[in-house]
């Protein structure tokens, strides 16, 4: 049988196949899927990995309250599209936008002037009477008012999910759980002490059980004792005397004064020196809720292990 002629090469005559040929074919067809590919790339729209793209964009975002506007600015990094906010906020970040709320009440004409399409509000700083004129812009409206650290992180989501930033909202919600994991892992199976958290002026308030501040403090491992509220509930010194907290946090200032209150030395915490002043700031707008629960599982931790087996 005559052998099939091949290739010539300088050395004569190769072996007969057909494998060159196919594999020159093969590479051809890759080079030229990839280069359609580029060329699709190059004309389309952004992939979004992971999901769909999103439909809607904000460029005017209004803020009805201090712990919605840090919550924005600090979190979400929406800076750039945050036009609007309070009287009250102090962020450098925000010394140049405009001020729609002015001593607690809507300024429905620099409001209206924004045209928002997304306003971030606590519902309880406002009546819905009082927020008629922010409804009526049209534009989304968002409430942060969150009583729980559960409901804090639904909420971050939420808004992380608008201004697309899931990854770092995510990455900092990691951290809050490393930390109070890291606090129940030190505390173990020591007793918790009981906790409240005061409010001092002319007289004392205490955080009620069912706001965010005591959700926080129970997250931190503290046996939280307060009013069955979600606000701050006017007490006399017989409500310290009878409950007996072990730690004492004061909201901003004023632990200096609860310890020198005569009334209430007899209160375990105070005859412990256990009254700490806590950041005021971190604990009502949420900008640092894991050295909050670091922070306050601290001094838990050290008490459980001073009263160890008493």
């Amino acid at each position: 049988m005559e052998p099939i002629p091949g290739p010539t090469s300088p050395k004569g005559s190769s072996a007969p196949s057909k494998l060159p040929a196919v594999l020159t074919r093969l590479t051809s067809w890759l080079l030229l899927c990839l280069l359609a590919l580029i060329l699709v790339g190059c004309n389309s729209n952004e992939v979004v990995i992971g999901g769909k793209e999103r439909t809607k964009q904000y460029s005017t975002v209004v803020s009805l309250a201090p712990s919605a506007t840090d919550f924005l600015l600090v979190r979400f990094q929406a800076a750039n599209v945050l036009k609007g906010v309070t009287d009250v906020d102090d962020s450098p970040l925000v010394k140049d936008k405009i001020r729609v709320v002015k001593n607690t009440k809507l300024d429905a004409e620099a409001l209206t002037a924004l045209k928002p399409d997304l306003i971030v509000y606590d519902s309880q700083l406002w009546t819905e009477q009082a927020l008629a004129p922010a409804k009526a812009t049209g534009a989304e409206m968002v409430d942060i008012n969150v009583q729980s650290l559960d409901a804090y992180i639904e909420k971050s989501y939420e808004l992380a999910k608008k201004f697309g930033n899931e990854l770092s909202a995510s990455e900092y919600l990691d951290v809050i759980d490393s930390a109070r994991s890291s606090v129940r892992g030190n505390l173990g199976t020591l007793a918790k002490p009981k906790v409240t958290l005061l409010l001092v002026s002319n007289g004392y308030m205490v955080a009620g059980s069912k706001s965010m501040a005591a959700d926080l403090i129970r997250n931190a491992q503290g046996e939280f004792i307060g009013p069955d509220s979600v606000r701050y509930e006017t007490v006399n010194v017989e409500w310290l005397l009878q409950n007996q907290p072990d730690i004492i946090f004061v909201l901003g200032e004023g632990a200096d004064k609860v310890l020198a209150d005569p009334r209430l030395a007899p209160v375990s915490a105070v005859k412990t020196q256990n009254v700490f002043n806590i950041n005021e700031t971190q604990m009502s707008r949420y900008t640092a809720i894991d050295r909050l629960i670091t922070s306050i599982g601290s001094r838990v931790v050290e008490w459980a292990k001073k009263n160890q087996g008493n």
